[in-house]
């Protein structure tokens, strides 16, 4: 005899039959467990504070019958077989027992001899337990199903249909988590070209690493999908623009450092690619089809504007406006500036405005300063007082949370701040701004200080860190001039050049002087 575990609850109103009934059952079974409840009361509460795998009831104890026990709330909740005995062998109770939900009647006479009663909860357990497998089986199959429905094959991330799904819940229920996310839209470069070059099995596999590479970065609460061909939809769950921004460029940065291996008709080579981002930051508004459209043209604004690089909603609206600026037939490039900004200031924040205007103009005048204690005089003064003015507009492309952080900058948020200067420099350019006032300002986030450094560039850095170590901002103490003046020494001949530092002190003595 095979011993089945299992845990019966057996509920008998007569002590001795009760006895017998379970010697019978341990009898023929070592590995069963019997339970015993004396009356229905005690029987529903055994069923609140355990489950078991079988009851055995007897149909009638007063003063409940067969309908109260077995057809009871209490029984039909536990969800286990139950085998309904009696000592009465009337037809109508056997019936009233099977309707009230009992899978299998035992004449009690019966249940008490040798192994009767075991051989009938045998039976019932295990084709419970049967039927249990068969049902997870089946709701794993449909869970199978129901991820392969909605899962890209090819690169593992969800598919269209799923977004599409996840939208329509969004738009019928109006559901708002009160989380902030991003729409984070990523286009791998010139991929038909791999797939004219070598095929569309060398495609297949960039696709394929894009999808592990991405789902690698994401966080637990974020979702990635396939959006169609080489391109790929990130929801991401932030808490601030800056930090989407920031995510979107590191995994911007991985996959182009992805070591994907395609095969060719030579063996294989190495293949490396690039991508265009487009981030637009929904905050806590729910998932709308604009987000999305919006992602979708900050993406080609990256394709446009050279590729490999990440943009976002508000830069398209800084790039419509710097085109319409750069278009006007008239004007300086000081005239242009101030166009330009009046232009951008309702998608500016105070940080931003303060930026490109007030530190700016301070960073003009000191640079203008700094020159002619060098020396400097006209057009490289002009040249200078251009790149004061319009060395920091990159910084109308960041956004203002990440300007505004307290305390040192992380070395991905780093690199995201530094690209404002190339940014910057681009924009004056098409501004009508002097080209060597355009390469100061492309070279003064260069942490080298030597000769190659054109001067201006020198001296803008040295104008750029002093006002902003003098003026009230929301990210760091504001310092003394000493201090100041102290800070830029300690960086002599490694941030700053010794040229400047010796000029700007001698200017600030010559004021003290006066």
């Amino acid at each position: 005899m095979i011993n089945l575990e299992c845990s019966i609850l057996l509920a008998e109103d007569d002590p001795f039959q009760r006895e017998l009934l379970v010697r019978a059952l341990v009898s023929s079974n070592s590995s069963v467990k019997v339970t015993t409840a004396s009356n229905g009361e005690e029987l529903f509460e055994l069923l609140r504070e355990k489950t078991y795998d079988c009851l055995v009831i007897d149909c009638n104890m007063p003063p409940l019958g067969v309908k109260e026990l077995i057809g009871s709330a209490a029984v039909r909740r536990c969800g286990c077989p139950v085998i309904a005995m009696s000592s009465c062998e009337d037809q109508g109770v056997v019936i009233d027992s099977v309707r009230s939900g009992a899978v299998d009647f035992v004449p009690k006479y019966d249940a008490l001899h040798a192994s009767f009663l075991w051989d009938c909860v045998r039976k019932v357990v295990a084709r419970k337990r049967r039927n249990d497998e068969e049902r997870r089986q089946i709701a794993r199959r449909q869970k199978q199903l129901e991820s392969l429905a909605q899962t890209d094959p090819l690169t593992g991330l969800l598919n269209r249909r799923s977004f599409d799904r996840r939208l329509m819940e969004n738009t019928k229920d109006g559901h708002n988590t009160g989380s902030s996310f991003a729409c984070i839209m990523f286009d791998v470069d010139h991929f038909k070209s791999i797939n004219d070059q070598y095929g569309h099995a060398a495609g297949d596999a960039v696709l394929s690493a894009v999808g592990r590479a991405i789902r690698s970065a994401l966080g637990p609460e974020d979702a990635a999908f396939r959006w169609g061909g080489e391109e790929f939809l990130v929801l991401r769950a932030c808490r601030q623009f800056g930090e989407s921004y920031v995510w979107a460029n590191e995994l911007r940065r991985m996959l182009s450092a992805l070591p994907i291996r395609v095969s060719t008709e030579s063996g294989g080579k190495d293949v490396k690619i690039t991508s265009s981002v487009g981030v637009e930051f929904v905050g806590c508004a729910g998932l709308e089809p604009t987000a999305i459209e919006r992602a979708d043209q900050a993406m080609y604004l990256a394709k446009g504007s050279g590729r490999n690089r990440v943009c976002t909603w508000p830069m398209v609206g800084i790039d419509r406006a710097l085109h319409r600026v750069a278009g006007l037939p008239k004007g300086s490039p000081a005239d242009r500036r101030e166009e330009f900004i009046a232009e951008c200031q309702k998608g500016l924040g105070m940080t931003q405005r303060k930026q490109i205007t007030e530190h700016c103009e301070k960073v003009a005048r000191l640079a203008i300063e700094i020159g002619e204690a060098m020396g400097v005089e006209s057009p490289a003064e002009d040249q200078l007082s251009q790149a004061g003015l319009f060395h920091d507009l990159g910084k109308c492309i960041l956004p203002g949370d990440l300007l505004e952080k307290a305390g040192p900058l992380s070395a991905a948020e780093k690199r995201v701040v530094d690209q404002a200067s190339t940014e910057g420099a681009q924009m004056s350019l098409k501004l009508g701004v002097d080209s060597t006032a355009v390469e100061a300002i492309r070279q003064q986030r260069m942490l080298a200080c030597g000769d190659e450094v054109p001067a201006a560039a020198s001296i803008l850095r040295v104008a750029d860190a002093f006002v902003a170590m003098t003026t009230d901002h929301p990210y760091g103490p504001t310092r003394s001039i000493e201090e100041a003046q102290q800070e830029i020494e300690r960086q002599r001949g490694r941030q700053f050049h010794p040229r400047a530092i010796d000029a700007l002190a001698g200017m600030l003595s010559r004021r003290n002087a006066a």
